[in-house]
């Protein structure tokens, strides 16, 4: 009594009526320490443990030097001197980006360095089938259950200051008013010169003070960088603004337990300028995967298709009501993206999206190259976390496939 548990059923009830269960496991009651994350657990069937085959895997792998893995017979470039940093939140460990840009005549070279997993793991090896099981990192409030072991995600894979790593790397000239120009992705070693956080980095670009922290370096070492960063990340929104969707940022929360996994505070999370350096940066890096993986016909795609189906007249019509605009054809992309911008612009906006979210589909994955309405991209393929996300690392493995001018593997 009082305690939650899992148990199998072994009589059906149809037959007479009657079930009959096996309790397979005592969860524990309220009173159980992280009970919370351990019912969770349970109920989704999330693995807890990793395998001894996968751990042996990941051993194995941590004891071949990075020199003597060969990345898909490709020709690795040699990015070790290019000044990228990584921003994320002062705890990460698992980095999985870092950025560097360096400005041009009309605008920036960015580049993106994203941790290179499936340089080593191959497809149907014990490490994929682990990852593609798990589908992703899922986190909790006091400890996430890592898609990879952690000997791997924060530690062989990471992209640590100093630490020379295998990267695919995302190269891309953005114009002034930021559009892209040219993109390409390179197959690289690199090696992170340093580790910022959001906070300090957006105390330093809006000249306030911050606190050093042993465990990140001095961003006031990098701020030519990060001021050039920000720039960028100005243009790409602005460009996202006008020819695609910029939607309201929801804010995130930190929760904070006692010893016993019991919640003691909730913080909200203010987004800042670091953030936003971040976000349009990772943008542009899936955006183009998207494109270049729709190009050879591979990859997995997140797509969005706007409205539901059987929505669709009954929320065009009262968009149409409600604004004095015809709209209409809105399962095509342009359209959409032009109805939406109408609904942001109306005096009654914050109803209006209101009104239309109600009536949105979700996204989903889809082997097709489809668009996605709600960020109002032709394509849309994530790429830029392979240590976090099983798609993302399926879609950095048939990159490096297609440079490599193989065949890419499907699912």
């Amino acid at each position: 009594e009082g305690c939650y548990i899992t148990a199998k059923v072994t009589q059906h009830p149809f037959k007479d009526g009657r079930a009959q269960a096996k309790i397979t496991q005592n969860v524990g009651d309220d009173n159980t320490p992280y009970i919370e994350k351990l019912y969770s657990v349970c109920k989704h069937r999330l693995d807890n443990e990793f395998s001894d085959d996968v751990t042996e895997a990941a051993k194995a792998l941590i004891a071949q030097p990075l020199q003597t893995l060969e990345q898909n017979s490709l020709e690795t470039t040699d990015l070790r001197s290019v000044e990228f940093v990584t921003i994320d939140s002062a705890a990460t460990r698992d980095m999985d980006d870092a950025l560097a840009i360096t400005p041009t005549d009309n605008g920036w070279f960015l580049s993106v360095a994203i941790a290179g997993p499936s340089a080593d793991i191959n497809v149907n090896s014990t490490l994929d089938k682990a990852a593609r099981k798990r589908t992703q990192t899922t986190y909790f409030a006091d400890k996430p259950l890592t898609m990879l072991p952690e000997e791997l995600s924060i530690e062989r894979f990471s992209l640590k200051v100093g630490e020379e790593r295998k990267s695919l790397v995302f190269q891309c000239e953005i114009d002034s008013d930021g559009k892209i120009s040219h993109f390409s992705f390179v197959p690289a070693i690199v090696k992170s010169h340093a580790k910022l956080s959001y906070v300090q980095v957006a105390a330093l670009l809006n000249d306030q003070e911050y606190k050093a922290n042993p465990t990140l370096s001095d961003p006031a070492e990098y701020k030519a960088t990060l001021e050039q960063l920000q720039a960028c990340a100005k243009a790409l929104h602005s460009y996202r603004q006008a020819h695609h969707i910029v939607i309201e940022n929801r804010p995130d929360f930190a929760l904070y337990l006692n010893n016993k996994g019991k919640l003691e505070n909730i913080e909200k999370i203010e987004r800042n300028c670091a953030h936003s350096i971040v976000e349009e940066a990772m943008l542009v890096t899936n955006r183009c995967a998207g494109d270049f993986l729709a190009e050879h016909k591979a990859g997995l795609f997140v797509h969005h298709r706007g409205y539901r189906e059987e929505r669709r007249q009954d929320i065009e019509t009262l968009l149409s009501e409600k604004t004095q605009t015809e709209i209409n054809k809105t399962e095509e992309l342009d359209s959409y993206i032009k109805t939406t911008k109408t609904l942001q612009q109306h005096d009654d906006a914050k109803t209006l999206l209101s009104i239309q979210q109600r009536f949105l589909e979700a996204s989903q994955l889809s082997t097709e190259a489809k668009p996605h309405f709600g960020l109002g991209f032709a394509h849309y393929a994530t790429v830029t976390s392979p240590i976090r996300r099983y798609q993302d690392l399926h879609n950095q493995r048939a990159i490096y496939q297609i440079l490599a001018k193989q065949a890419p593997a499907s699912l």
